[in-house]
């Protein structure tokens, strides 16, 4: 699905569709200054190995990418010389991606005033780059894993404006994030370093499938993020808690199994520790 919109300040929603075992998925390129979406789409075993699942070239306006479900061989998608306005900025939000041979998020250079806020990613190479020039990045309430890698994240350190609320994992020890050329494995470090990320972590993401179901149990992610007033709710369109809801793109409820009763029952509030026999 390919859609070139030529510099012509023509608005272009896509939404709802579901493509499976595809080579090619959704492009969309120079919408110029109109804004546009790319919403609540499912692409399952996108196979190329040249294109990103969905891809966002050029253009000068605001693109909200939202509530999409996306497994593919490479990026899950790929943002490039998008230049949004300071006081409209695009956003990736509430989002699950999964790449098994590629970033999750691939910002590349001349990509300004997009923020990306609560959407959990599972990548095969980083979860997300964002490397090259650029401006006005915001990070929050995201889960970032890599499964091959220890640097989950890479970053140009000029290409980011906030950063918080963030939890980092990779199958591959030690957890790190690569900030303007300089890997820092602690929040401790990383944050003396840039001024953000006090609030996020280095802890296991607890994805039920990190290429499968991004559906987490983590106990760092329950009502770990910070309130976002464009994010009433998750990715299946539950509602998020108005005070203290989620990192990541789905909103839960943590639950313990009764034996007894053969069910889940709610849990006690989370004290964010682990409790072992």
């Amino acid at each position: 699905m390919r859609i070139d919109c030529g510099g012509n300040d023509e608005e272009v929603q896509i939404v709802g569709n579901v493509l499976e075992d595809c080579a090619q998925g959704i492009r969309l390129a120079d919408t110029g200054n109109a804004p546009s979406s790319i919403m609540g789409n499912e692409l399952i075993g996108m196979n190329s190995t040249n294109y990103a699942a969905m891809e966002i070239t050029g253009g000068t306006g605001t693109v909200e990418v939202r509530r999409n479900r996306v497994i593919s061989w490479t990026a899950c998608l790929t943002i490039q010389s998008l230049v949004s306005p300071l006081a409209q900025p695009s956003l990736v939000v509430n989002n699950s991606f999964i790449s098994t041979n590629g970033a999750g998020l691939n910002l590349p250079s001349m990509t300004s005033n997009i923020h990306v806020l609560n959407n959990s990613i599972s990548g095969g190479n980083y979860a997300l780059v964002g490397i090259g020039a650029g401006t006005g990045l915001v990070l929050r309430n995201n889960i970032f894993r890599d499964n091959t890698n220890p640097i989950t994240v890479r970053l140009s350190a000029g290409r980011v404006s906030a950063s918080d609320r963030n939890i980092y994992h990779s199958a591959t020890a030690p957890t790190s994030v690569d900030w303007g050329g300089t890997t820092h494995t602690t929040v401790a470090a990383l944050s003396g370093a840039t001024g953000m990320d006090t609030n996020s972590s280095f802890t296991e993401d607890q994805y039920l499938d990190p290429l499968a179901d991004l559906h987490t149990c983590s106990m760092h992610a329950d009502a770990g993020a910070v309130v976002e007033t464009m994010v009433t709710t998750d990715i299946e369109g539950n509602p998020r808690d108005p005070s203290t809801p989620d990192i990541g793109a789905y909103e839960f409820t943590p639950e313990l199994w009764n034996e007894q009763l053969d069910l889940c029952v709610a849990a006690d509030p989370i004290t964010k520790y682990w409790i072992r026999a």
